[in-house]
């Protein structure tokens, strides 16, 4: 097994720091987002969604480093990396990574509550549409000969 040296640590150890920081700002990103998206405020949703792709863009590169940092020294770039004996004897590296995998997780979940609260808006917008058009809520049904009534579904906009 090999063996790293101490200041090899303490280069992980910022590394994982780093990471961390930008997945903190990436979550407090995601709030700003979620807050936006609710109070529908298009102008500031566009500038969150630029500083979200920048956010992600650094905290890629950082997750590249890290895993290139850890190929170089030949640490498993799972789980098992916990379990080697230079990084057990490292409690600052053991708390940092699983910091990390939180941080993750936790990013990963708001990311999935604000698709569906843009999927659900959208629905609804389309569903808005529908009626301002005119266009029938139900799917097409059949009458007792087996064939569908059809209407012509582009009646235009319905006026208010």
């Amino acid at each position: 097994m090999i063996t790293i040296a101490l200041s090899d640590l303490n280069q992980l150890a910022n590394l994982l720091l780093n990471e961390l920081a930008l997945g903190r700002l990436l979550q407090q990103q995601l709030d700003q987002e979620r807050e936006h998206l609710r109070q529908q405020d298009l102008v500031a949703l566009e500038q969150d969604c630029r500083r979200k792709s920048a956010l992600l863009q650094k905290m890629n590169g950082l997750a590249n480093e890290r895993l290139t940092w850890m190929s170089e020294h030949q640490l498993p770039l799972a789980e098992h990396f916990l379990q080697h004996p230079s990084i057990r004897e490292a409690d600052n590296i053991c708390q940092l990574w699983q910091q990390l995998a939180t941080q993750y997780r936790h990013n990963r979940a708001c990311s999935e509550q604000m698709n569906e609260l843009v999927l659900t808006a959208r629905r609804r917008v389309q569903q808005r549409l529908r009626l301002l058009r005119g266009t029938p809520q139900s799917t097409l049904i059949y009458n007792s000969k087996g064939s569908t009534n059809s209407q012509s579904s582009s009646r235009g906009y319905l006026q208010a």
